[in-house]
């Protein structure tokens, strides 16, 4: 019960206190006051009624007596009027029942006013006739108090309201400052720091309002701390203190990931770039100078890359940047090669015109890729083909990696992919499959759907598939698609898991496809709160669309969930303004853990702060027993650490749900 009733109650239990009491009171003074009216009413009308009578009483003329009897008793005061003679005989005698009109009958048992008696002597002169009794009748008396207290009642109901009215008002005045704090208090627990600028006006509320801000103020402080040293340690570990680009050791680790047989086989390009006698530019220029070009040149590929999230870029060492384009044909990854060579080219240092700078540049393309490390040497080979040419800037390609001798499924023309996905779209049939999430005691606690394209009798994965689908701009249905098939089996999914979905950027920011899914989770309430839906990191750089997709989650009870964290630049302000169910690290900081002491500190410091903010951390690629076992002492799922993890080691996905 809120305060603001209680205060109400509590002025209406004491105002029907007073009531009761004042009421209670005036009926016991009225009632005494009654009583003695009826006494001395009965006696006076007694006394003039006996003397009215003395001379038919001398006469015996009864008819007189009857007709003086009548006269009085038709007032209705009275209960009986008798005349006796000095022998107790009742000469005259009028009787009326006890009828009370208009009273409750619990209201005379409460009251119950008795009757009194009046007696005057009858003479004529000083010789005694007999004795007259007047009894009075207490129905007059108990009808006016019942109207009485009627109408004090109705006062008193009448004050009560306004008072009522008057007490909401001001209390929803006085108490408004309360429910500011409650917000404060329910915003700080949800690790949202507000400050409350509008003071009230009570000192004791001040003073609440006031620690309060402290408070939020400090655990703010902390919580931005936390996200900084986060922040500063992936851009000492991760970055390159020069350019701000990715580090050689964080590109390798990236593009082993994406190009790894168990993510599925991809297409794409890699492309390593060289700035020739780069150290006689530093000797005639400066450092200075030389750091200025590798930033320059960093930034116009940073430019030509656009907001590609899949793109990895980094300056591998000294004069050498590598970039990996994935998800293209070999006519897209030739103009891409020349474009990239084209713009470097245009970047200048002081002395251009004297000295201008020689770039170099190898690339190696293939349209299904099975070992990253044998793309980098073909890309680097291709790269000291070009130096051959010595002081002409120059790029070249080299052959294919890839390994095999069928026909690999990416080289089929584009036309013929949009006719398998439309297809596929249309049959409302895709494969779905379910990889199981662990805890630290290897048990199952939710599963992830991943879509599968049947063609020829193989399973593509999703990989392969779906930076076509977002290219053919299919993303919305295809996600409506997997959605509804995720659906067809919701009644096979045990009731103490979850069920992660990852959703397409372009759905994320389609107005149509966030109405769909609200009028769809409508319609299958007991699913919805079972679901997760999982976003890419790098969603958050427009953070309003995800803002408006977790105010429909929130109303069916959907949670929403962060998939390869980690990645992305994007800062981690979001983990304070987004009630986010878990953060999942991407597998390039679990590839090798244990033997990555920063990796491990990294991890580390994640869980600190979604510890505090109450997010699940979960790690992806667990591919080995040593990795397992560091991830188990880095505390999954205790106070300090992860708290669940997913892998092919631990679970390869599968057509049925574990």
């Amino acid at each position: 019960m809120t305060l603001f009733r209680q205060l109400i109650i509590a002025i209406v239990t004491l105002f029907v206190i007073l009531y009761s009491v004042e009421v209670g009171m005036g009926v016991y003074q009225s009632r005494l006051l009654v009583e003695q009216q009826m006494k001395v009413h009965a006696q006076d009308t007694a006394t003039s009624l006996a003397l009215s009578m003395s001379q038919a009483a001398s006469e015996n003329d009864l008819a007189t007596l009857e007709t003086l009897f009548n006269a009085i008793s038709d007032s209705g005061y009275y209960q009986r009027i008798y005349f006796t003679n000095l022998k107790k005989d009742v000469l005259v005698d009028r009787s009326f029942p006890v009828l009370v009109e208009g009273v409750p009958d619990w209201f005379i048992e409460l009251i119950q006013i008795e009757p009194h008696e009046g007696k005057a002597e009858v003479s004529s002169g000083w010789a005694m006739l007999g004795e007259l009794t007047v009894v009075s009748h207490p129905g007059q008396f108990y009808l006016r108090l019942w109207e009485e207290n009627k109408k004090r009642l109705i006062w008193f109901s009448l004050v009560t309201l306004s008072v009522c009215i008057l007490s909401a008002i001001a209390l929803g005045i006085i108490l408004r400052p309360l429910v500011r704090v409650e917000r404060q208090a329910n915003a700080i627990c949800n690790k949202e720091f507000i400050i409350q600028d509008t003071l009230p006006g009570s000192r004791e509320l001040k003073s609440v309002v006031l620690a309060m801000n402290r408070m939020a103020k400090q655990l703010k402080e902390i919580f931005d701390s936390q996200l900084n040293l986060i922040q500063q340690l992936q851009k000492k570990s991760l970055r390159d203190s020069v350019t701000g680009l990715s580090n050689r050791a964080d590109f390798d680790a990236r593009f082993d990931h994406l190009t790894s047989s168990d993510a599925g086989p991809v297409s794409g390009a890699v492309y390593i770039l060289a700035i020739a006698k780069f150290d006689a530019v530093n000797d005639k220029a400066g450092r200075d100078e030389g750091n200025a070009i590798l930033r320059r040149v960093g930034e116009v590929l940073e430019q030509i890359t656009g907001d590609n999230p899949n793109v990895l870029l980094a300056r591998r060492q000294g004069p050498q940047f590598s970039l990996f384009v994935p998800d293209l044909i070999r006519e897209d990854a030739l103009l891409l090669a020349r474009k990239i060579y084209d713009v470097v080219l245009t970047v200048e240092w002081k002395f251009q015109e004297q000295d201008p700078l020689i770039i170099h540049m190898g690339m190696c393309f293939s349209p299904e890729i099975e070992n990253a490390r044998d793309m980098l040497v073909e890309a680097d080979l291709a790269l000291k083909k070009a130096q051959n040419n010595g002081d002409v800037s120059s790029w070249m390609e080299l052959g294919a990696a890839q390994g095999g001798d069928s026909i690999p499924l990416l080289s089929r023309p584009i036309p013929e992919w949009r006719t398998l996905l439309e297809a596929e779209l249309e049959s409302q049939s895709l494969p779905i499959v379910f990889q199981p999430i662990f805890s630290s005691s290897r048990q199952i606690i939710g599963q992830e759907v991943f879509a599968r394209l049947e063609s020829e009798g193989r399973l593509i994965t999703a990989g392969i598939f779906m930076p076509l689908v977002e290219r053919f701009g299919l993303s919305v249905q295809f996600d409506q698609l997997v959605l509804n098939r995720v659906a067809d089996l919701a009644s096979a999914i045990p009731d103490n898991q979850f069920i992660c979905i990852n959703l397409c950027t372009c759905s994320i920011q389609n107005d149509e496809f966030v109405s769909w899914l609200d009028k769809w989770l409508l319609h299958h309430p007991s699913l919805a709160t079972q679901l997760i839906m999982e976003i890419p990191e790098h969603a958050m750089r427009a953070i309003e669309p995800v803002r408006n997709l977790v105010q429909v989650l929130q109303k069916y009870k959907v949670r929403l969930g962060i998939d390869h964290f980690g990645l992305d630049s994007t800062a981690f302000g979001y983990l304070s303004s987004l009630p986010l169910h878990h953060a999942k690290v991407h597998r390039s900081f679990i590839q090798e853990i244990d033997s990555k002491p920063d990796n491990r500190f990294y991890i580390e410091s994640l869980a600190q702060i979604t510890r505090t903010r109450d997010i699940l951390l979960m790690v992806e690629g667990v591919e080995s027993q040593e990795e397992w076992e560091t991830v188990v002492t880095l505390g999954i799922d205790a106070a300090q650490g992860v708290d669940a993890a997913q892998g092919f080691w631990l679970g390869a996905p599968s057509t049925a749900l574990l």
